[in-house]
């Protein structure tokens, strides 16, 4: 949701400087709390040997680098890519591990407050594809989608606050799993499955309108491997949201007939 129109990336590197600020926040708390402990606090890993070769392999590259300035710090215009957003990404992972043992509420949280984000980011961007885009109207006083170059076109394909289509479609799609794992976590409350429902098939249909191919194929990659560990290790729990099931491929299925998916070889066929 972080942008600004006084930077030469409107989107991406003002979400970068907001990561690498908490980055340096979280560094700054866990050296402070080594400090007054006397000893580094750290939470082992099942993955911190493949971390640490890749942080080696982003150092060595920096070393052998022909253009040392771009393999640290990223690209020019977005400062993202480079060993500096690699150790910020790393320092924001192990402050996570650290206090995720808080509790599994705090997860449960935070893992509401990204689908929360991503509805924003969804309802910004719809009205771009009608013609009525909300950065115009935010940043240049024109509530239409003039003032958009031809490389982009919220009309046709949606980016939202994401700045790039097939960068919005990642992170619905990532979202998306974050939806169904509360869709068939609760097993009381109906009312909440009927939002969380509402959830999938919006987010659904706004990868459908990003045309990221790469996104409609991670979800649909990402369901059937679902499906299979589901019903391999618990197939009376999948028997008992038999209806949740259901309606979210009916949905799904609704979304790709109504919207299309921009394949062609596959629209032919997604016919009424």
């Amino acid at each position: 949701l972080v942008m600004a129109p006084i930077t030469s990336v409107l989107f991406e590197f003002n979400k970068m400087m907001f990561i690498y600020l908490n980055a340096l926040g979280v560094i700054f708390f866990l050296l402070l709390k080594a400090i007054l402990n006397k000893k580094i606090i750290l939470k082992k890993t099942r993955i911190d040997t493949a971390i640490l070769f890749f942080l080696a392999s982003q150092a060595l590259s920096v070393f052998f680098s022909l253009d040392r300035h771009t393999s640290f710090f990223g690209y020019y215009g977005r400062f993202n890519g480079g060993l500096l957003s690699s150790i910020a990404y790393i320092a924001l992972y192990y402050g996570w591990v650290l206090n995720l043992a808080a509790g599994r509420n705090v997860l449960d949280k935070v893992l509401k407050i990204s689908l929360l984000s991503s509805v924003l980011a969804i309802f910004w961007g719809l009205p771009g594809k009608f013609g009525r885009d909300l950065s115009c109207l935010l940043f240049m006083g024109q509530f239409n989608n003039s003032c958009w170059t031809d490389q982009f076109r919220p009309a046709e394909r949606m980016f939202s606050t994401l700045g790039q289509p097939n960068w919005l479609g990642a992170y619905l799609a990532i979202n998306f799993f974050i939806g169904l794992y509360f869709l068939l976590k609760n097993t009381t409350l109906k009312r909440y499955a009927v939002v969380y429902l509402a959830y999938l098939i919006l987010n659904f249909s706004s990868i459908l309108f990003t045309r990221s191919r790469s996104a409609l194929l991670s979800v649909i990659v990402g369901l059937i491997i679902f499906a299979i560990l589901v019903s391999w290790r618990y197939k009376v729990y999948l028997f008992q949201q038999w209806w949740k099931i259901f309606a979210l491929f009916l949905g799904l299925c609704l979304a790709m007939i109504f919207f299309k998916t921009g394949i062609q070889k596959i629209d032919r066929f997604l016919v009424i």
